[in-house]
């Protein structure tokens, strides 16, 4: 209905997009919507780490989930999501553990109460430990 009443609001396309992403698995739907947030607005760093997700966690393209991230991070260097979930992408997609971790730091620094960056972190020092 907020699309309807505003076709121009990006932030419903984002929401949109997560939750055909997240709960019905149309993955489809969710990249068209987050494209479209995107299109919409090409600042919007919500999009970018939303789609980073999407390619990273739906479809295993870590290639172009890092693409988002990065634009992510260099729309809003402060933008702490886009650095938790580069991290967790470097941790599954390259075991690099090293740069998953500095990226946790980065978020931890950022908001010393993003508690998902610090399981993440602890995560990615067990992990690095087991290679």
């Amino acid at each position: 209905m907020a699309i309807e009443l505003d076709p121009k609001y990006v932030h419903a396309y984002n929401s949109r997009g997560l939750a055909c992403a997240d709960n019905k698995k149309d993955y489809d739907r969710a990249f068209a919507d987050f494209n479209k947030a995107i299109e919409l607005d090409p600042k919007y760093v919500h999009a970018y780490n939303n789609r980073g997700r999407a390619h990273a966690y739906n479809k295993k393209d870590y290639d172009r989930a890092f693409a988002d991230y990065n634009k992510a991070i260099e729309l809003d260097p402060k933008y702490v999501h886009a650095y938790n979930n580069r991290g967790r992408a470097y941790a599954d997609s390259k075991k690099d553990y090293d740069r998953a971790i500095a990226d946790y730091d980065k978020a931890i620094e950022l908001d010393p109460k993003y508690v998902l960056a610090y399981n993440n972190r602890g995560l990615a020092y067990a992990d690095n430990k087991k290679d």
